[in-house]
């Protein structure tokens, strides 16, 4: 995966997770850099069971097969990012630089964020960086479509 090192495959109950290092690509300070992914199964778990509900899938929904699936989601979304840096479409950084772990803390970026500062909407709730981002995210599901089980 791109000059990545100690590639790591990894699951708790809540999370499915990707780790790796890689050495910059600087010529000037090759540095050794940790990544992490993780991404939460219980959002596909709960989309799953919608789509049971609602018919656009037939078979047996499970916590361990929401796993499974927001595993291949996860790999996709890895597979997609790192064939737009093959073609030089984006630079592995502007990819995977939100993923990067300090080394001091063990977070990445928005971990570090949520831990040490809330945002204020303008009606005066609490959000974390994470609630924000979530907002923006697109939606897993697009219309007419079903995750793949």
């Amino acid at each position: 995966m791109h000059n990545a090192k100690d590639i790591t495959v990894e699951n708790d109950d809540d999370f499915v997770l990707i780790r790796f290092t890689r050495i910059s690509d600087s010529q000037i300070n090759k540095q050794k850099f940790t990544y992490r992914i993780k991404e939460r199964i219980n959002p596909v778990y709960e989309l799953l069971k919608s789509q049971k509900r609602t018919g656009d899938i037939k078979i047996p929904i499970t916590y361990v097969q929401a796993e499974r699936v927001a595993w291949r989601i996860l790999k996709r979304w890895v597979d997609t990012q790192l064939a737009f840096i093959e073609t030089g479409m984006i630079k592995f950084e502007e990819v995977f630089l939100s993923y990067i772990v300090d080394e001091n803390t063990g977070m990445n970026p928005i971990e570090k964020h949520n831990k040490e500062q809330l945002f204020r909407n303008k009606w005066g709730h609490n959000l974390s960086a994470m609630s924000i981002l979530e907002h923006f995210t697109p939606p897993v599901r697009s219309v007419g479509a079903t995750l793949p089980v």
